[in-house]
């Protein structure tokens, strides 16, 4: 909950999900972990920007950067948050779908799908998938999937856990108008905002009192 987070909730959460069918239909589970005495001052504005969706936050210790991104998966997968889901979307604070259609057109209408996915780099053939947003059908993957990873980066742990049941065998989706146009592990890094399904950027220091979110929906 950086103050990068914070800003996205309060300013361009409200109408990415007035815009956005898929985000507004969706159950909200929150890997929550800020410092003790700005818990529940998250809690409440997680609570408000959600209010009308079914929100389940988890309060965690904060384990690291890269660490953090891959417990919420690891904890997520031995606690069995995904159960009873047909599709699971990962994404952070900061990151914003500000055009769904391709994403509900796979999952209603592509039967062999069971990822939708951003590559980090240009090789189709050795990708390095994004964990900053995905989605995925969790009956795809076997049970343990997320589990014992001895890799310590999110990205090369993520792609490395989906090779086998997704990557391999072709049942994967690439949003290519997210992937990032410069060699920065990024959604729709460097790719104008009214272009890109999908966008990751970090607003600007000084402009974070100004809530005013510069996206186009």
């Amino acid at each position: 909950m950086s103050p990068q987070h914070i800003w996205y909730l309060k300013s361009c959460w409200y109408p990415a999900l007035q815009n956005s069918l898929l985000l507004r239909s969706s159950d909200v589970v929150v890997y929550l972990n800020p410092p003790e005495n700005e818990l529940q001052e998250a809690k409440k504005l997680l609570q408000d920007t959600f209010k009308h969706q079914k929100l389940t936050i988890h309060e965690r210790d904060n384990p690291g950067y890269q660490e953090g991104a891959i417990a919420a998966l690891t904890d997520a997968a031995r606690e069995g948050w995904f159960h009873g889901y047909d599709w699971v979307i990962r994404v952070n604070p900061n990151v914003i779908i500000r055009n769904d259609a391709f994403l509900l057109n796979v999952m209603q209408n592509d039967p062999n799908a069971t990822a939708l996915l951003v590559n980090c780099i240009r090789s189709n053939n050795r990708p390095i998938v994004h964990t900053d947003f995905f989605a995925i059908q969790p009956g795809a993957l076997a049970p343990n999937t997320f589990l014992n990873s001895t890799i310590n980066n999110a990205e090369r742990a993520f792609t490395n856990a989906i090779r086998k049941d997704i990557l391999n065998v072709g049942k994967h989706r690439w949003i290519k108008e997210a992937s990032p146009s410069q060699m920065v592990c990024r959604v729709g890094h460097g790719i104008a905002l009214k272009k890109t399904p999908i966008t990751h950027f970090h607003q600007k220091e000084k402009l974070l009192n100004n809530f005013t979110c510069p996206i186009p929906f």
